[in-house]
């Protein structure tokens, strides 16, 4: 398998040296390591898309008074709404 994903795939040249097949293997298992990371991190990705997507989107409830007009967030707690 090693062979076939260095020679097919990366396309690396046949050994030229003693220390060549230790430097190919290291070549090969870098680049599974990438692609299990890439494959980690889009799902990851899609996850962080599909909870942030999912969030309520806090709606504002306009009240107009006889001074200002003031406006109140559904979802802010009372702590939050704090100038200051």
């Amino acid at each position: 398998m090693k062979e076939w994903f260095g020679e097919k795939i990366l396309g690396l040249p046949q050994l030229a040296s003693s220390n060549g097949r230790g430097v190919d293997d290291l070549i090969i298992y870098v680049h599974w390591l990438m692609l299990a990371l890439f494959i980690g991190w889009t799902i990851y990705f899609l996850y962080a898309i599909r909870r942030f997507a999912a969030r309520a989107i806090p709606r504002p409830i306009i009240t107009a008074s006889a001074v200002t007009p003031r406006i109140i967030w559904k979802s802010a707690s009372p702590s939050s709404r704090r100038c200051c």
